[in-house]
Parts: structure tokens; sequence; C-alpha cells
């Protein structure tokens, strides 16, 4: 989580930055302007001012070098990729904005209605009017290129406002962008009400409560980070509503190209983590010593929702228990030259006993998607038409050729199509289709106390989970080939769980791999090591699925079939290697990484004693960092040269590496199974050593509060 809460204050910046380089408003703050149904929005305080402090960044040196300028172009393409919605309903691309804004600069994602979502921008254009004007004529020229006609003219509320009627195209509905220039304030929307909200709260003419500033959450989550951040005016503000943000982007994506299947959302909304009701903080570039800082509140009050029948007395919520602690410091077996080394405080006996609503959510019997009524007929006859089979491949869960029909009861027919079953239960208005004969965890867990083959004879709770203790922490690194370059399997990690009984968790791992013929036992330096390798049987097979499920058991029997999907997914830890050492259970992806960690406690070289090391904890402990649930440290250059290496070689697609996999799936196709090309060009991109001298030591921490969580985080000079 830390490491990608740095990743993605980059993104933020630097897509904020690139708007107001591309462009305090006049009209008093922006969440004035912004509807009370904003879900998402991003507030530049005042845009020139932004864009200097970027540039006297190290960060902005780099991309503003020379030697860098075809990433940073390739780099600008993808951020205007990502915001074709600004470009094909607005016809804004941020070039467009250059010279434009003078103050402060606003961007909104609105959910007006249940069906509905819309883009805002509001922008200061004080001394700016005849740029502001220009711009709007720009606007007309580019949506005439899309086929668009000249704009009409309408009054709202005594003010002119510039009407553009949007043809369908195949990526979204026929509908209306919208724009004014008024008081010295640009705004636009593609919602001709929520642009016209805008005018009348900018105007005073709105009603009480109407506006995001009035919306409690957002006022708990801005109340907190001031706290933090004292008299200091923040340059950048940011606000989620997390599931309503997922809900708006829903909503922008066409009927037709949305799954008809249960979604990560609709789990999320089942369990409970509606919890989680906002989510922003401050951010600012080149103040004091720090070339980034940021504050992020997290605000989730309990009481938190139970989970559904039949777990009424489990609370899914429990699963995210960080209890605080003032114990950081990291062992001396932590070697001194980890790329990044993060401590969390987790209370896994908790997450443990509350886990098993969200896990049968995922991966035991569970809903689908949805039929239409009239397909009733066709299952009543027991037969499956090529139109029935076109709905279920769709939905990614092809039928096999010789599937058939078995009636249950009235309005009940299961599918049975291979190793596979699903159940279709007629509701009210739609067929349900459900997938059936998975594990459930009450089930996995007996299965587990069962007598071996088919089990390990073992309360894993008692004989595993109890003994472990709250402290984790993650170490990241990244292994060369013996050409010494970056691969894409090159990042190495390494999970290491506080052990509370350092014999009893030793003997709950041998019990738990001792009879596994995919685990390889060996001993390194009186240290047990279970290795995990590869079953030649499986050697030209598909890879199992990361949504699968889990094979605990030793002897590897048939586990239920879930369908095959389109495409292959990686296992998150497919070497992995175990030992209990330290007074910790150690998990590594890589069996080199664990053992080089086991060497470190001979050597009188820890973490602790490096210099970047002291420096960031100095940092931490200057912005008030105290007892809390998380601390973690990052050498930059160090975590981000495998993605970099990547990058030049063109082969980022295929990174294994967590940011890898974080970047792949934002710029991903949604095409199950579909491979992204890679887009930014890595051949001209210098050589690293040319990155290096300007990437510097970064930290986060953070504590667990009454009404949620609260990190700060910071990157120093290089």
């Amino acid at each position: 989580m830390a490491r990608n809460v740095h990743r993605g204050f980059i993104f933020a910046i630097l897509l904020a930055t690139g708007l107001s380089a591309a462009c305090v408003l006049g009209m008093g703050p922006a969440e004035r302007l912004l509807p009370n149904t904003t879900k998402g929005a991003l507030l530049v305080t005042n845009a020139p001012d932004l864009v200097k402090h970027w540039e006297a960044t190290q960060l902005g040196q780099l991309m503003a070098d020379p030697v860098m300028e075809p990433f940073a172009k390739d780099l600008r393409h993808q951020f205007e990729d990502r915001l074709s919605r600004l470009h094909e309903r607005l016809g804004l691309q941020v070039k467009d904005l250059k010279g434009v804004p003078s103050g402060q600069l606003a961007v909104g994602l609105i959910r007006p209605g249940k069906e509905q979502a819309a883009l805002a921008l509001i922008v200061d254009v004080r001394g700016h009017t005849a740029e502001a004007t220009a711009l709007l004529n720009k606007v007309t020229e580019n949506l005439k290129k899309q086929n668009v006609p000249p704009p009409s003219e309408e009054q709202i509320a005594g003010s002119r406002v510039m009407v553009f009627d949007l043809p369908k195209t195949a990526e979204y509905p026929a509908g209306k962008a919208a724009y004014f220039l008024n008081n010295e304030v640009l705004a636009a929307s593609d919602n001709v009400e929520v642009l016209a909200g805008i005018l009348r709260r900018q105007l005073g003419q709105g009603q009480p409560g109407e506006s995001l500033a009035d919306v409690p959450v957002f006022q708990q989550v801005m109340i907190r980070c001031q706290k933090d951040a004292g008299q200091a005016v923040p340059q950048v503000r940011w606000f989620l509503e997390p599931l309503g943000y997922v809900e708006a982007i829903r909503t922008m994506t066409p009927k037709e190209k949305l799954p008809k299947r249960v979604t990560i959302l609709d789990i999320m909304r089942e369990q409970g983590f509606t919890a989680v009701q906002g989510i922003g903080g401050f951010v600012d570039l080149h103040v004091g010593s720090y070339e980034v800082l940021h504050r992020t509140s997290i605000y989730a009050p309990p009481p938190f929702q139970k989970a559904p029948l039949p777990y009424v007395d489990k609370v899914t919520m429990r699963l995210l228990t960080f209890p605080n602690s003032r114990q950081f410091t990291p062992p001396d077996w932590v070697p001194n030259d980890v790329a990044v080394c993060t401590t969390f405080y987790w209370d896994t006996l908790a997450a443990f006993d509350n886990v098993a609503p969200l896990f049968n959510e995922m991966f035991g019997d569970r809903h689908l998607f949805k039929l239409k009524p009239e397909f009733e007929a066709a299952l009543q006859a027991k037969t499956l038409p090529e139109v029935l089979r076109k709905e279920f491949a769709e939905n990614e869960f092809p039928l096999e050729p010789k599937s058939y029909v078995l009636p249950e009861e009235p309005g009940k027919w299961r599918i049975i199509s291979g190793k596979s079953a699903f159940m279709v239960t007629k509701t009210s208005d739609k067929l349900s289709v459900d997938l059936i004969n998975t594990t459930s965890w009450d089930e996995l867990l007996e299965t587990l106390r069962s007598s071996p083959p088919n089990g390990v004879d073992m309360d894993i709770r008692s004989e595993l989970v109890a003994p472990l203790g709250n402290r984790v922490m993650i170490l990241t690194d990244y292994q060369l080939n013996a050409d010494m370059q970056i691969t894409p399997s090159s990042e190495r990690l390494l999970f290491a769980i506080e052990a509370k009984d350092e014999a009893a968790v030793a003997k709950g791992i041998e019990k738990f791999y001792k009879n596994d013929r995919l685990i390889k036992k060996s001993e390194f330096e009186g240290h047990i090591i279970w290795e995990t390798i590869e079953d030649p049987r499986h050697k030209n097979l598909e890879p199992p699925i990361l949504d699968d499920l889990p094979d605990f058991s030793p002897d590897r029997p048939k586990k239920p079939h879930l369908p095959k999907r389109h495409g292959k997914k990686k296992e998150l830890l497919p070497h992995q290697s175990v030992t209990v050492a330290h007074g910790h259970l150690l998990v590594a992806s890589h069996v080199d990484f664990l053992v080089k960690v086991l060497q470190q406690s001979k050597t009188p070289d820890p973490l602790t004693k490096s210099v970047d090391y002291r420096l960031v904890a100095g940092a931490m402990q200057q912005l008030g960092a105290g007892e809390g649930c998380v601390r973690s440290f990052s050498r930059t250059d160090e975590e981000y040269r495998p993605t970099y290496e990547l990058i030049r070689q063109g082969k980022m697609p295929e990174s294994e590496t967590m940011f890898g996999r974080m970047l792949n799936a934002l710029l991903t196709p949604r095409k199950r199974g579909a491979v992204r090309e890679q887009k930014i060009g890595g051949q001209k991109l210098p050589d690293f050593q040319v990155v290096r001298r300007y990437l510097g030591p970064a930290g986060l921490f953070g504590r667990t509060e009454p009404d949620g969580w609260f990190l700060t985080g910071f990157m120093l000079k290089r």
C-alpha cells in the first residue's frame, strides 16, 4: 500500500502540473462551485505557482532534461489517452489550456443521477479573458472535427452559455457539452444541468448544502489534513468518495461494454466496505526540505456493517484492523541495500476470524451475471441454443460443447459444463446465474483438518495463525540476471510476519508442507526452507488464474473446477520459499532473496546504519511520526529501476513487478487476456545512471485513528 501511495501521488502531480502548465479562483474556493454529487475532485490552489514549484523539484528537472524529451512526450500522450473523455466530450486537450488559467484550477467527476456521470472543469482566468475567449474558439474548431455542429447560445441565470449537441459515438451516447465565461471564470461540463448549477453558485444563487464544500465527508477529510498542515496552504487538494467514484466511472462506460457478472464493486458494497466514505489529501511540491510532501486522510468511521447471512457475527471491515505501535526500527537482519522496507501492524487473528464472508463472496458459490427472462423457454425445454451460449461466452464463462440442462425445481435449472456447474434461478424480472460446486471458507478449513492425503490434520487458526504476532514487514529488492540485466521477473519480495511463538509457527509450517509433493524441503545453516517447485506435468499448461481457489492441501488433490477464462494470469508468488527465522515467519518470492536475508545476520551492516535510512527516519520525526500503524522507507532510484529498465527494453507489459502490474492494469485494454502494447517509447531513454541522480529517498508513516487512518509521505532531495 505504502509504495503505491507514493506512485499515485507522482501520477497526480504529473497530471496537475500538466494541466497547469498547459494552463486562487476569483469566485472563492472551487469546492463552493462543484456540486455535492461530486465523487472525485482535483483542486489546484494556484496553477502558475504549482508549475514553478514543480520545475524546482528534481523530478521536474528530470522531466525537463533534453535527454528525457522523447519519454516525456510519450508520457504526455499517455495522459491524453487517459483523458480522452475531456477531448471527446468537451473538445479540450491539455495543451489547449496553455496560458489560460491565472489562479485556481478544478476538475471534478460528478454523478448527478444514478445513471449519469459528468465531467466539470473550472478555471480562474482573471486577466486572461482574451486567452479564454480564444480557447472557446479552439473548442469549437476541435468539436467541428468530430462532426459536432456550431454551438447554440442559451441564457442561464441571466448569463450566456454555449451549448454543443454531441452526436452518439462508439464510446459515448448522444449528449451535450456546455461552456460559460462569466466574471473572469471559465467553466465547462458535458452535462448542461451540472454547468448551470456551477453558474448559479458562482452568482450566489445556489441553495444551502448543494456544493461539494457542504458534504460532511469532504469537510472531515479536509479538516483532518489541515490540522496536520497547520497554517500552510496546500498547493493541491484532492478528494474521492471511493465507491461513488467507481460507480461514476462505470456509468461513463457504454452499457454494452459493462460486465454483466458481479464485479469487485458489487462485492465491496455487499461486504460493507462502504464504511470507507472518503479519501483525500494535500500535496505540496518543493516545500522546505521536501521535494514532495503529501498528507492523506481516509475517513471510515464506525460502526461497521455486519456481514450478510449466514455470517452475521462477522464484520468484514475488521480485515482492516491495523493497531498502532511505536516499534518500527527494522531488525538487524534486514539487508542494508534493500530498495523498500515497509513495516505495519495488522491484527492477523481478527482478519482470519472475519475473512469468511469475503472469501465466500469471491471464491465460493457466487452470483455471476443475469440473463434476459426470454431464455426461460429454452431452459424449460432443456436446450442451450446458440444465443444463450453466446450470453455465457460474453460474460467470460463459455459453455463446453456437450453442456446440458438439468431442471432442479420450478424456476431453477442446473447447467453442467464439463467440470463446471451453474445454477440459473428465476427472479422477479431476470434469470440469475450462479457458479456452484466451489469451496467455501468453512469447507476449506474442514478439509485442512482432515487427515492426509486430502488434508493436513491441522487446525490452521490455533496451530498457525494464533502463534503469529501483529507486526508485518515487506522488503523489496531486485536481482540481475547472468548478463547483469533487469528482466520482467527481477523483482524480489519478502514478507516477514512476527512470530510470538517461533517454535509453534515452525511446527505448524512443517505440518502444513511436509506431505506436499510440490514443496521442496532443504536446509540452510540450520534453517528449514520450504520451496515451491514447478510441477512438470503442468509445464506447458495454462497457469492458474489469480482469482482461482488457492490450493492448500498437501497432496494437491483435484479441486472444484472453475470455468476456463480467456487469457492467462500469473500467480503472485509462483516460486515462493518459506522458513521461520529471527522470530518471524518469512515468505519470499524467490529462494535467493530468502537466503540473502538469512545471511545478513552474519554481517554487521543492517539497513538502520545506512545514511539515507537515517535521513528518512529523521524527517519522519520532524513531521510528527510517533505511535502509528505503518512506516515505509524507500530508495526511489532502486525501487523504480526495474520499471525504468523494462521500459527501455520495451518489455513493460511483461513486467512482474508490483508497480508494473499496477501500471499494466491501468493501461491494459478492457478485453480480458489482451496484452498491453507498450506505447511509451523507451529506446531513446538514457542510461539509468543519468536518471538516478534525480531520485531521492522517500518515506511514509501513518496511524489508525477513531474514524479511519491518516498518512504522511514525502520525498527528499538526492
